[in-house]
């Protein structure tokens, strides 16, 4: 679909386009070069596409999560999880790399299944295993909300017993009065 679309864009002359990469795997996004080969110039939002040269206008994840990972540590946390989306995406994929990275400066070892993709279900599941965990980072507030609840159900306190960090916050504070600690992007209003 995304190909279609730009295709249409150079068929109708346009003079730049904003790139909203798709949230799911893309094995060869190299249509996008199509522009390049108009001149029709492009930049990224919020992700980007590995290979393609362009201009992008995205949050640092990286040192978003690496941050979080160092908070925690700070307060006691050895066990940490990521419910995240799908792992292609670059923005789950620099997520990944800043906490992992901080992690590994601890001498903690963040191995490939303590990221997990689905949030209830996936949570539910790491609870019921045993596994000891004290901390869960997730992707964004609906993640986090969907985490905080299966803790809850399994007779966890938070943060006492785990401590949940949430990428975003989407979720006014009128609709959920649940506090979580979010990880906010802030933008300066001018």
């Amino acid at each position: 679909y995304e190909k279609e679309m730009i295709e249409q864009f150079v068929s109708f002359r346009t003079e730049g386009v904003i790139i909203y990469p798709i949230v799911k795997e893309n094995p060869d996004p190299s249509y996008v070069n199509i522009l390049n080969q108009y001149k029709i110039p492009f930049v990224f939002l919020g992700g980007y596409y590995e290979g393609i040269q362009a201009p992008c206008v995205m949050s640092d994840y990286y040192t978003a999560l690496y941050d979080a990972a160092k908070y925690l540590y700070e307060r006691g946390a050895r066990h940490f999880f990521y419910l995240g989306g799908c792992r292609a995406i670059v923005s789950n994929t620099m997520r990944y790399e800043g906490l992992r990275e901080y992690l590994l400066s601890q001498g903690i070892e963040f191995l490939p299944q303590m990221y997990i993709d689905n949030a209830y279900i996936a949570c539910n599941e790491l609870l019921d295993s045993g596994v000891l965990v004290d901390s869960i980072i997730t992707a964004n507030d609906f993640v986090g909300l969907a985490v905080y609840n299966s803790v809850i159900e399994h007779g966890y306190h938070v943060p006492d017993d785990i401590s949940i960090i949430t990428f975003n916050r989407q979720i006014p504070e009128s609709i959920s009065r649940i506090s979580l600690t979010y990880i906010e992007q802030f933008i300066k209003k001018q």
